[in-house]
């Protein structure tokens, strides 16, 4: 299985609204969704 390292890839993401080079994504190390995990329930009352 091959390392892919997520810091140095080339296309597009979506952050805060708007599409950003990959290189260029920032997340704040004190991010909610990123301590709490809030990001994975989203949209699931959409779903529900």
């Amino acid at each position: 299985m091959a390392f892919v390292p997520f810091d140095d890839r080339d296309g597009w993401i979506w952050v805060n609204g708007d599409f950003v080079p990959w290189r260029e994504a920032k997340t704040h190390v004190l991010t909610h969704a990123l301590h709490y995990g809030s990001s994975v329930f989203e949209g699931e009352r959409m779903y529900a």
